[in-house]
């Protein structure tokens, strides 16, 4: 599981569906939830969770998608299987981990040092933690 810190800087709910933004390395990020637990308020610090097969890694600049979560990191490994590879990215000081098939990795022909964006689905973005409120 990736994880990482960041800071709650906007809440906006509407009936029970709320879509929050953090900010992390360097820019916001936004994550859409069904229920927000106790402490969560903007100002607060948490540690938000994504599951390694969740996180997208595209080589070729992006610009029109309806993801709006893109980072740019930097490829530090790609270890290939043979139905899958994990690819380790840097963001910042911060190490993820993302799972593709092989086969996405044999066509992106990823490389130590490679720069590259990582996208992030809203809805697949959690909050493991609140650590101050």
């Amino acid at each position: 599981m990736n994880t990482f810190e960041a800071k709650i800087v906007a809440i906006e709910t509407h009936e029970h569906l709320s879509l929050v933004d953090f900010e992390v390395f360097g820019q916001t990020v936004s994550m859409v939830s069904l229920g927000l637990g106790e402490g969560v308020k903007v100002g607060s610090s948490v540690i938000l969770a994504l599951n390694p097969t969740q996180l997208i890694v595209a080589k070729e600049p992006t610009t029109i998608l309806s993801i709006t979560n893109q980072i740019k990191a930097t490829v530090r490994s790609c270890e290939n299987g043979i139905l899958l590879s994990s690819v380790k990215l840097l963001v910042g000081d911060v190490e993820l981990e993302s799972i593709i098939t092989r086969e996405a990795a044999d066509r992106l022909a990823l490389k130590e040092h490679d720069s590259v964006t990582v996208l992030m689905q809203p809805s697949e973005l959690s909050i493991s933690k609140v650590l101050s409120c």
